[in-house]
């Protein structure tokens, strides 16, 4: 069926259908953000703000008159859009895992990959999702799993000069002169640097912190219990990840063999300087051993140092520094990982 938007009578039926899904719309979008939000925050993942947008019925019209839509809606997907703007580029691929892993992911495009010199206003990461049915109660599921809902990522600087050429309308299809282009490029250059100076900045003060850890006064006389466990965690990797079941699994293991709060601190006192070194040498093996970068997750070790959780952190600390859980657990380790602990064994046999 062609929809002809001059038809009062076809404008009618489409303005009344769209009041109505919109609405729709707004509440699941509002499900996504709470949702964005609360992962964010278990991951500790700072950002600017998320945006919400609904598509208005004009703008709904006008897309549909652009691309002569029969079906617009089932085939109009950002009636619902969302935006993320996050500080840190390195944060990009953070929020695209917690993305994939969360919704269920119909279209992504990266816009920048192969990017253009007067495109960089418009670089940021989109994802068509869906709510799945595990990752979100099961009546809002029913109520919206045939919904389509569109995540931009941005970080505030691609954002900052997305609104900046907005407002100057730089389009690639107008006439622009040499010189506007000379000085558009070095603009996109320099704001492509910052993001990157501010990721390093980041990453060069989280370091700084670490080499200041605060040990907490009497650690020694309290009970080893999962809550003082967790405690010591907090304490001495503030800056890390914390997973609660992951810390349940470490505690019982370490408690199984014996270990008591004393141990554990003077082997956290020992090894903490030597983690960040560890940990990037680990960084530069994986990139050695992959010769092809692909995921996320592998691109990630391209921009920044490999940091682990706060168990991963700590397992690390224990591999190394104690023969007893080193040689319960090392039986359990990938081959690669497992030479490389040696390694680091042998070299700080001494220490």
């Amino acid at each position: 069926m062609v929809i002809m938007l001059s038809r009062k009578s076809d404008r009618i039926l489409i303005k009344e259908e769209f009041e109505q899904i919109s609405q729709s719309y707004k509440l699941l979008g509002n499900k996504i953000k709470t949702k964005l939000e609360d992962l964010l925050n278990k991951h500790k993942i700072p950002v600017h703000k998320i945006e919400l947008r609904i598509k208005s019925f004009n703008s709904f019209c006008h897309k549909i008159k652009r691309f002569s839509y029969n079906d617009p809606f089932n085939q109009i997907n950002d009636i619902c859009g969302l935006r993320v703007i996050c500080f840190y580029y390195s944060d990009l691929f953070r929020i695209s895992k917690i993305i994939k892993d969360e919704f269920k992911v119909l279209e992504s495009d990266i816009k920048g990959s192969n990017i253009e010199i007067a495109e960089f206003g418009y670089r940021s990461w989109h994802y068509i999702i869906r709510v799945k049915e595990e990752g979100i109660n099961r009546k809002t599921y029913l109520d919206f799993h045939n919904f389509r809902a569109e995540i931009q990522l941005r970080t505030i600087i691609m954002h900052t000069w997305a609104a900046i050429q907005h407002e100057i309308s730089f389009k690639k299809e107008y006439p622009v002169s040499d010189n506007v282009l000379r000085r558009f490029s070095i603009i996109s250059a320099l704001l492509e640097m910052i993001d990157e100076q501010f990721d390093q900045l980041r990453e060069d003060q989280s370091q700084y912190m670490d080499s200041l850890t605060f040990k907490p006064l009497n650690f020694e006389k309290l009970d080893f219990t999962f809550r003082n466990f967790q405690k010591i965690l907090d304490a001495y990797f503030p800056y890390r990840v914390s997973s609660m079941n992951e810390s349940k699994i470490l505690y019982y293991e370490i408690t199984h063999l014996g270990f008591d709060i004393m141990e554990l601190l003077n082997l956290i006192e020992r090894a903490k300087e030597i983690l960040p070194v560890f940990e990037e040498d680990f960084r530069k093996l994986l990139l050695a051993e992959k010769k092809v970068l692909e995921t996320d997750e592998e691109k990630l070790l391209r921009l920044v140092p490999l940091k682990s959780h706060q168990v991963g952190a700590l397992r690390i600390i224990l591999n190394i520094f104690s023969d007893r859980f080193w040689e319960a657990k090392r039986g359990d380790m990938p081959l690669n990982y497992a030479n490389f602990i040696i390694k680091w064994r042998l070299k700080l046999r001494d220490r």
